[in-house]
C-alpha cells in the first residue's frame, strides 16, 4: 500500500480490505459509509475495492459491492 495514514475511517478501509479482513470493512462501511466507500490511498488512488480485488479477497470484495462501493473508480496506476 502506499501512503495511507493514521486511524481514520478511511486509512482503517483500506488496510482492513487489504488484507481481507470483511467483518472489519462491513463495520467500518456502516460507521462512516462516504468515508470508507470514497477512501482511496494517496499514491496509487487504489479504493478498498481496488485493493481488496487486487489481492484476491473475495469477501471483502462482496461486502464492498453489497454496501454499494463505486465500481468506476479508475486508480492511478496501470496495475490495478
Amino acid at each position: 500500500m502506499g501512503q495511507v495514514m493514521g486511524t481514520s475511517v478511511a486509512s482503517q478501509t483500506l488496510k482492513a480490505a487489504a488484507v481481507g479482513d470483511s467483518d472489519t470493512v462491513y463495520k467500518l462501511v456502516q460507521a462512516d459509509r462516504t468515508r470508507a466507500l470514497r477512501a482511496a490511498d494517496q499514491g496509487s488512488g487504489f479504493t478498498a475495492l481496488h485493493y481488496a480485488n487486487r489481492y484476491g479477497h473475495a469477501a471483502a470484495v462482496w461486502v464492498l459491492l453489497q454496501e454499494d462501493a463505486p465500481p468506476e473508480v479508475v486508480c492511478k496506476v496501470y496495475i490495478c
